[in-house]
């Protein structure tokens, strides 16, 4: 069976509260820290979910010195 055949047998054999409050959280029990971080980051940029770890936002801020605008690098 592959992946996505067990995933469909257990959306056929458990119930409803099951899938929806119990199998992504032993999912992410049962995953690495390494691995849901890269399942996380993926998720968020397909999805246009706001990742709270993207630091590209405060790449292009600017910041203000000596009165002047300066870009932040």
């Amino acid at each position: 069976m592959t992946r996505f055949e067990k995933l469909e047998y257990l959306r056929e054999n458990c119930s409803e509260n099951f899938i929806k409050t119990c199998l992504v959280r032993e999912m992410v029990i049962w995953m690495g820290e390494e691995d849901f971080s890269k399942f996380f980051s993926k998720l968020c940029s397909e999805w246009m979910i706001e990742n709270p770890e993207d630091t590209e936002d405060e790449m292009n801020e600017f910041t203000v010195e000596n009165d002047e605008m300066v870009f932040s690098a």
